[in-house]
């Protein structure tokens, strides 16, 4: 995964050890907040929280089997928890809000209620996806 992605810029040295802790420190707190569950999609997403990668979401999602959706939530929880700004523009969250009214006023939005052994999912409808 990582093998075709831009050359990382060299590891700064520290001028001394208070600096060099405070490094190891927070690169362990950061370690222990991504866990060891879905690392890959965790490494893409650490990589837009600190804007690293160049290449649209999209692009990576369908590389690597993910979806977009599941990067988009792990970078925004990062973010989160570094005390980071939000990822998407403004323009981008006013446009995603404008598509999410429209889609409620059109009536044509399905509330999941549960979902079947066969892995159907119930709309309020009644009708199975």
């Amino acid at each position: 995964m990582i093998d075709d992605w831009p050359p990382a810029e060299p590891i700064p040295s520290f001028a001394n050890d208070i600096e060099r802790e405070g490094a190891r420190r927070a690169v362990t707190w950061l370690l222990d907040d991504i866990g060891r569950e879905g690392i890959a999609i965790k490494v893409i997403a650490l990589r837009y929280v600190f804007r690293r990668e160049p290449r649209p979401m999209a692009v990576l999602a369908k590389k690597y089997r993910v979806t977009k959706a599941a990067i988009s939530k792990q970078a925004t929880a990062l973010a989160n928890s570094l005390g980071f700004p939000a990822l998407a523009s403004p323009t981008a969250r006013e446009s995603y809000s404008r598509g999410q009214r429209r889609s409620w006023r059109s009536g044509r939005r399905k509330k999941k209620c549960g979902s079947s052994s066969n892995g159907a999912v119930a709309t309020n409808d009644g009708i199975g996806i």
